[in-house]
């Protein structure tokens, strides 16, 4: 899909000679737009989901649109063809679901949500949990969960469903509710780590993986008991003081894979630098540390490929899973807020909630000591700018 640019040459006055491709310096060679479908939307986004199998991409969406709990405006997921990006089904579900996950063996997707739907007159301080047929987005049931669920995973195989919580009390000891995914009974509650922010589930090791914030370490239970098997401590260079946020797995090469975020400090500084972190599923030992730039809250992995995919300032970022070198980076004109990826049409489904970003600079690239040389350039633009709350899928070339 990827086109070959030409060069052109700009004197820049310097006795230097810049290279730029042709598409940027004829206004006529514009690259075509890979948005394949865009649609604003009135309630806020707050979470993504491809299935490769059933060809559905889920989207849930904060109807009060300020993540208040108690504001009784029941949340919904929208379903789209990602093929197409036509929009199929809006489901009501409860109020501010934020968290999305998938049973590929049951063909079901589960929703968690602050709180029960309105409709269904569940307990307040409660959240909820809905099942969703995949194919057509239609409820199955719903299930009272533990207040604030930050993260679902299920084990399709056991049956079991695993909700991650974080209590508001000192500490932020986290726990993890194993539950019937058929009745929705309570089996089991364990301890883990300090804020708990993601799981992910190998239903074939039957280990699950839940990372945690605030201590940057991983708990790994066993998904039919619900136990904790051993809890592994990531060890950093100390300019990487990341916080873990996202965990997925490839279960093909018995890899797992974390991404911290870099830390940021209010009122601005902190260091720039986050982490993906790759583990060995069996042992727990830490394999390798990628040091990367101003990371989004975003990890893929395509255990077909061996691929992973994380996204900062300059777009989406391809990675070698078993190197961590960058193979590819497609620019985006708005950084997103999340992503999920399609493998099979190599589709990319991305989420913006409401809120303000930063300028897109088209020539970011230069560096600024030579762009205050070359006088047909605008300056840097560090304007932030009000954006919608949207979704879009588009095309990613291969890499």
């Amino acid at each position: 899909m990827g086109r070959r640019q030409s060069l052109v040459a700009i004197g820049v006055g310097l006795g230097a000679l810049l290279l730029v491709p042709l598409g940027l310096a004829m206004l006529h060679g514009a690259a075509p737009d890979p948005t394949i479908e865009a649609l604003t939307l009135r309630d806020n986004p707050t979470a993504v989901l491809a299935d490769t199998q059933t060809g559905r991409a889920f989207v849930a969406t904060d109807a009060s649109g300020t993540g208040t709990i108690g504001s009784n405006a029941s949340g919904h997921v929208l379903v789209f063809d990602i093929a197409s990006g036509a929009l199929l089904h809006t489901v009501t579900v409860g109020d501010i679901p934020h968290v999305l996950t998938l049973d590929t063996r049951h063909d079901v997707v589960y929703v968690g949500s602050e709180e029960p739907p309105a409709t269904t007159g569940g307990s307040a301080g409660f959240g909820s949990v809905a099942a969703l047929n995949a194919r057509d987005g239609h409820v199955l049931r719903t299930m009272v969960v533990d207040p604030h669920p930050i993260a679902v995973g299920v084990d399709g195989r056991s049956g079991h469903l695993f909700v991650v919580s974080s209590p508001s009390g000192p500490g932020g000891a986290g726990i993890v509710s194993m539950q019937d995914t058929s009745s929705g009974r309570y089996l089991r509650v364990t301890p883990v780590g300090a804020y708990p922010a993601a799981i992910a589930v190998d239903e074939r090791a039957s280990r699950a993986f839940v990372a945690n914030f605030l201590d940057d370490s991983v708990s790994i239970l066993n998904t039919r008991s619900g136990s904790v098997v051993r809890t592994v401590r990531l060890v950093r260079p100390s300019f990487l003081p990341g916080t873990l946020a996202r965990i997925a797995i490839d279960a093909r090469r018995q890899r797992v894979f974390t991404l911290s975020l870099p830390p940021r400090i209010e009122g601005g500084g902190g260091s720039p630098y986050g982490a993906l972190t790759i583990l060995d599923e069996q042992t727990g030992r830490v394999l390798r540390v990628v040091a990367l730039r101003d990371l989004g809250a975003t990890l893929i992995v395509d255990d077909g490929t061996g691929r992973v995919v994380v996204h900062d300032d300059a777009g989406i970022q391809t990675l070698d899973a078993a190197t961590g070198r960058v193979l590819q980076t497609v620019a985006l004109s708005v950084m997103p807020m999340e992503m999920a990826i399609d493998p099979r049409t190599g589709h990319a489904v991305i989420i913006n909630g409401r809120g303000f970003v930063r300028t897109q600079d088209a020539w970011a690239w230069i560096p600024g000591w030579l762009r205050q040389h070359i006088p047909f350039l605008p300056p840097v633009d560090r304007r932030l700018h009000a954006i919608d709350g949207s979704v879009r899928i588009v095309a990613l070339p291969h890499p």
